[in-house]
């Protein structure tokens, strides 16, 4: 044999989250096909990634689940890894199997046979609300979904298609035929015209006329936007821009003081007021104060209660969950429950610590019969306006900041939630429901504007942006801003803090 031809695709690593390019078939010029095992991470297959070809390989695989299939010349050293001295297929000191037509077909019945992949009981497991287009963002929905479908190993297109079939409600149930087609049909952007056309020109998408009105809505008003906000002297071009982390979801490096814009005496001044205020740093996450005058209430749709069993979790899963559960009793932001309200707890990965890690209450049930909050958040082009001509920037980030809010006592009951070893119910607001972004805005908003902050400061959720035009003014707003967060009760994060920065990156939603 001169040659053999691989298929490379991008798939899933364990973790759920990193894209690995792997080798999952050989096949031979006579057309066998050949099965690589769980050696199918391309990097085991030294004698390929060493060759020029793979470097094109890899630049034409950016998404996951995309395959090429490649022939390769067979040199000295790639004959003696995959061929035996009879020329059968071979890796790592074993015999490949041939993939048959067979095989393929009971590989596949396999995978899409409903009484094989209870679909029903998988997607009953997806951390995830049914979809109406009433109450989610489509793009983030369909993200969402791809998500869970990894972490319960779904890869198939119809296996997807399956479960999406138990996820979708009301005008959503119009489902389609093939996977891209699905996801096409709850994201493609509106251009012009009647609605009703469009969706139906493009890939029969049959949906109401109102439907794609609020999909649309909810798509522009939602949509991720980035802006960096600089001084314009061309001095200062070259000066490093801070993040502020206006989305828990996305990862910060650990905190570092950017003083390069700032003379001697004021980096003094400004460790000077860090240590005054010292008090309001938190020293973990569980360190968040109580704010004062202020409870969070949770009003139901209708007179109901939820109640879910806890899911099952491994031993390692098991013990993590009861040490945080422990660290929330001992802090005094849980407590037992009675109440007939039990929503199951998981464990989500975290990508800091390379493992599942972050404790979520899976809050479905309720979520879906909680009445919504209106609150607005704050608009970018009143942003731009706000800060024009500014040159110092700081940001605050509040720690933990749901859960320095106290529950009604009347609604503690409502967010009851199990795992295998107790019953227990939040005194704070907890991360998880709908309205918690909601909350937690209109409180801070209102808080700034009783200490009259509003002239130089805006917050997002639980990060606060200061803006001044000089120096000494932005010191005096710090202090104001500090001594309210002080007052109020409020634990700030250290490591998601910045001070007097000359730009800023912020990431609003």
């Amino acid at each position: 044999m001169e040659k053999l031809r691989f298929t490379f695709a991008v798939l899933a690593a364990s973790d759920g989250k990193t894209n690995l390019i792997c080798i999952t078939s050989i096949e031979t010029p006579d057309g066998c096909v050949y099965d690589v095992p769980d050696e199918k991470n391309a990097n085991k297959h030294t004698g390929i990634t060493s060759l020029e070809v793979y470097a094109k390989i890899k630049n034409s695989l950016k998404k996951r689940h995309q395959t090429r299939k490649i022939w390769i010349p067979l040199t000295d050293q790639l004959r003696k890894i995959y061929l035996d001295a009879g020329e059968n297929v071979q890796f790592d000191d074993q015999y490949l199997d041939e993939i048959t037509q067979d095989t393929k077909s009971s590989n596949n019945n396999s995978k899409l046979d409903p009484e094989h992949k209870n679909f029903v009981k998988i997607a009953d497991k997806f951390l995830l609300e049914k979809f109406s287009g009433r109450t989610s963002n489509v793009n983030q929905w369909i993200e969402e979904f791809e998500t869970e479908c990894e972490r319960f190993e779904i890869l198939q297109d119809e296996s997807k298609i399956e479960i999406l079939k138990h996820l979708l409600d009301k005008q959503c149930l119009d489902w389609y035929t093939g996977w891209s087609q699905v996801k096409y049909a709850y994201t493609f952007r509106y251009q012009t015209g009647s609605l009703l056309e469009y969706a139906t020109k493009k890939e029969r998408l049959l949906l109401e006329d109102q439907y794609l009105n609020i999909t649309q809505k909810q798509e522009e008003t939602s949509t991720d936007k980035r802006l960096i906000y600089k001084n314009s002297s061309k001095e200062e071009e070259n000066q490093n821009e801070i993040a502020i982390n206006f989305n828990e979801h996305i990862k910060e490096e650990d905190f570092k003081i950017n003083m390069n814009n700032l003379n001697a005496q004021q980096e003094t001044e400004i460790n000077n007021l860090i240590d005054e205020y010292k008090s309001c740093f938190a020293k973990d996450k569980y360190d968040v104060g109580k704010i004062k005058n202020y409870e969070a209430r949770i009003d139901l749709l209708v007179d109901k209660y939820c109640s879910k069993r806890p899911y099952r979790c491994s031993i390692e899963e098991k013990k993590e969950i009861e040490k945080q559960v422990g660290n929330l009793l001992q802090r005094n932001l849980i407590e037992e429950s009675y109440s007939p309200f039990s929503a199951p707890v998981t464990l989500a990965f975290k990508k800091e610590d390379q493992k599942k890690t972050r404790l979520c209450i899976d809050f479905r049930e309720l979520n879906k019969i909680i009445l919504p909050q209106a609150q607005p958040f704050p608009l970018i082009d009143d942003l731009v306006v706000k800060t024009r001509n500014c040159k110092y920037f700081s940001t605050l980030d509040i720690n933990s900041a749901f859960w320095s809010i106290p529950l009604r006592i009347e609604d503690k009951k409502k967010t009851g939630f199990v795992t295998q070893e107790g019953h227990f119910q939040w005194t704070c607001l907890p991360f998880g429901l709908k309205t918690s972004p909601a909350i937690f805005q209109r409180i801070l908003s209102n808080i700034l504007r009783k200490h009259k902050l509003t002239e130089f400061t805006i917050n997002y959720i639980d990060d606060i942006l200061v803006f001044s035009k000089t120096y000494n003014e932005h010191i005096n707003h710090l202090k104001q801003l500090l001594e309210a967060i002080k007052s109020e009760g409020f634990r700030l994060k250290f490591t998601k803090c910045t001070f007097a920065a000359n730009s800023v990156k912020s990431l609003v939603i």
